[in-house]
């Protein structure tokens, strides 16, 4: 569960936002030139662009332990070996594997990009249903990713945010059932 009140909350929007950028970097970034120049965002549509990763975050959290599950359902190949074929092939070289490794690779492969599919499509109707549009959203993101400047805008309206959803305003959660710790008892003589 997400805490907004949390002093976390901050870095942990901040870095998730980072981490959604590097994870699916490869699906949604334009070429370089066609983020050149775009910081033309109003208060408003970052505002929206905030709302709709914290609608996103959850969603993006479990895809992630879906890609996880399904790398760790695949019996011939370890995560890390998963990881090591993924790396080579990214960087053009030839992977060092078996035949068994690399047909698991692709079977994964393959469910994961099913996986990254449905994602995306919920990813779209979530923003949406924010009320910026899909295109937008993705311009954000990828500025984002390259403005100092935007980023520090991004914070800011994090920062204003906090103050306004003060920790009284939350319902008090339950502790934890505990069982109430034993008592030593006294030797009997």
């Amino acid at each position: 569960m997400i805490l907004k009140n949390s002093r976390n909350f901050k870095n942990t929007l901040l870095s998730l936002i980072t981490a959604f950028v590097m994870l699916f970097s490869m699906s949604y970034c334009d070429s370089p030139d066609e983020r050149e120049g775009e910081n033309g965002f109003t208060d408003e549509e970052l505002q929206l662009f905030v709302e709709a990763v914290e609608q996103i975050m959850p969603l993006q959290q479990m895809s992630q332990m879906q890609v996880m599950e399904e790398i760790d359902d695949q019996e011939d190949i370890t995560p890390e070996k998963f990881q090591e074929i993924n790396q080579s092939i990214q960087m053009g070289a030839e992977p060092e594997a078996t035949e068994e490794e690399m047909d698991a690779f692709e079977v994964a492969m393959e469910n994961i990009e099913e996986i990254q599919k449905e994602f995306e499509e919920t990813l779209m109707e979530a923003v949406e249903e924010t009320g910026l549009s899909y295109q937008r959203y993705e311009e954000i993101l990828d500025a984002y990713e390259e403005d100092p400047e935007l980023q520090e805008r991004i914070h800011s309206i994090l920062e204003e945010q906090q103050p306004q959803e003060p920790m009284q305003e939350q319902p008090m959660q339950e502790p934890p059932q505990q069982e109430p710790p034993q008592q030593e008892q006294p030797p009997i003589e």
